[in-house]
């Protein structure tokens, strides 16, 4: 709520004024459906997938990663049911499938591991950052107020934090539940409440 405040404060512009009708639906369970299982799902997986190291978990993370850029990028919006998504999904799907065969079969895997144990520290922090700037897709950037935008992302950063701390001790499980309950407790007024 502190984001939207500072947001109108600020005169920020965002891409999506109206984020339920930018999903081109009047089905509030298809924006539920949306914003309660398809966004954690896919930002825990993306970005905190990889917190624990095995070739599997990095393949998934590193394609949903590189996927979620290309089409911020080239503007698609993933949301919608289209051709060029299912062809997205297909690509993708076939990207984490040979990454992780590259992977398991060369001796990648042993360096990758040693990587992880010498830097995780950088990699946890990695991933509360790339959780972050995400989030600033939603924002039309203006290079005069630059140093608004972690103010506006520092939900998203203390989120990163917490979550990626739960996936690490608890599991990807418990990550995405704690990420569900908290789109459900910011989405719940806007769903209602939004015609």
């Amino acid at each position: 709520m502190l984001s939207f405040v500072i947001k109108d404060f600020f005169l920020i512009s965002s891409n999506t004024e109206n984020y339920f009708l930018s999903i081109n639906t009047n089905s509030i369970f298809l924006i539920a459906f949306i914003n309660l299982v398809i966004i954690p799902l896919n930002e825990e997986f993306t970005t905190r997938f990889y917190l624990i190291y095995t070739p599997f978990n990095i393949a998934v993370s590193t394609i949903l990663i590189l996927t979620c850029a290309f089409s911020i990028f080239f503007k698609f919006n993933l949301m919608q049911i289209s051709n060029i998504n299912l062809v997205i999904l297909v690509v993708t799907i076939f990207l984490i499938y040979s990454t992780y065969s590259i992977i398991k079969i060369s001796t990648m895997d042993q360096k990758l591991e040693f990587i992880y144990i010498d830097n995780y520290k950088y990699i946890f922090y990695s991933s509360i950052l790339i959780f972050s700037l995400f989030h600033l897709n939603k924002y039309i950037i203006d290079i005069h107020k630059l140093y608004i935008y972690p103010i506006l992302i520092l939900p998203q950063i203390v989120n990163g934090i917490i979550w990626g701390y739960t996936r690490v001790r608890f599991g990807i499980k418990w990550s995405i539940i704690q990420h569900v309950i908290f789109n459900l407790v910011i989405n719940l007024p806007l769903m209602l409440f939004n015609k």
